[in-house]
């Protein structure tokens, strides 16, 4: 996975180097592949603010549809700001996608978790087997937070069978079925780079954090889970403080 990620931070310098005022208009899905790019490091605020700068580009093109796009990716990290601009678009856009993306806003805004297993199985019969997964990955979640056991374990079936369609996918919601859920949301991106060997000042450079602040987070996830030294946090982050 880390060879993935430092292969597509290449093909992405790559890109962005021969980036010129001839391709403008495609300045708004090169930011949507650098939020990607993000997510899968773990940068999940970091993802939002890309696939957002990429919506306000895209908006400012009338490129409603690229816009639709990258506000329903925001949502897909986690973003729950983006409803208001995602129902105004309903109605300069075409196709179910931008109602959809819109009603999953507004669910995982209000944290309605029903809402969003709606959003899943609609998704499903429009054949958008990614996206679906997402919808009910992040109904697992709303589901979970709301102590709905009997909920979760059925969104969270159809997120697995929903992602299984899709070898290999791993996006940030579907990757949150698998995390902690006493974790923050900085605390799983840190975490992430942890278990796959980086440093502290290795993982300070890549989130553009000072080492104290890593130092702090590692430093409280140790003492969630009653460990006194880095090996064990490793084997000891994806069980969880109870183990």
């Amino acid at each position: 996975m880390q060879e993935r990620t430092d292969d597509a931070t290449e093909a992405l310098a790559a890109a962005e180097s021969s980036f010129g005022a001839h391709m403008a208009s495609f300045e708004p899905d090169l930011l949507l592949a650098r939020a990607w790019m993000l997510a899968a490091r773990g940068e999940h605020r970091e993802a939002i603010a890309a696939a957002r700068k990429a919506a306000r580009l895209a908006h400012a093109g009338s490129m409603f549809g690229v816009e639709t796009v990258a506000l329903h990716t925001s949502v897909r990290f986690g973003d729950r700001s983006a409803t208001g601009r995602l129902r105004a678009l309903t109605h300069s856009v075409d196709g179910p996608l931008v109602c959809v993306a819109a009603a999953q806003s507004h669910s995982f805004g209000v944290r309605d978790g029903h809402g969003l297993d709606r959003v899943a199985a609609e998704l499903e019969r429009m054949h958008a087997y990614l996206l679906a997964a997402d919808a009910a990955a992040q109904a697992a979640i709303v589901h979970r937070r709301h102590g709905d056991d009997a909920s979760r374990q059925l969104s969270t079936a159809a997120a697995r069978r929903l992602a299984g369609l899709c070898p290999g996918a791993k996006t940030p919601a579907i990757r949150a079925l698998d995390s902690p859920s006493w974790l923050t949301p900085r605390e799983v991106g840190i975490a992430s780079l942890v278990v796959i060997g980086m440093t502290n000042r290795e993982i300070a450079q890549r989130l553009t954090l000072s080492v104290r602040t890593v130092e702090g987070h590692v430093y409280r996830m140790s003492t969630k889970l009653g460990v006194d030294n880095r090996k064990s946090l490793v084997s000891r982050l994806m069980i969880g403080p109870d183990a």
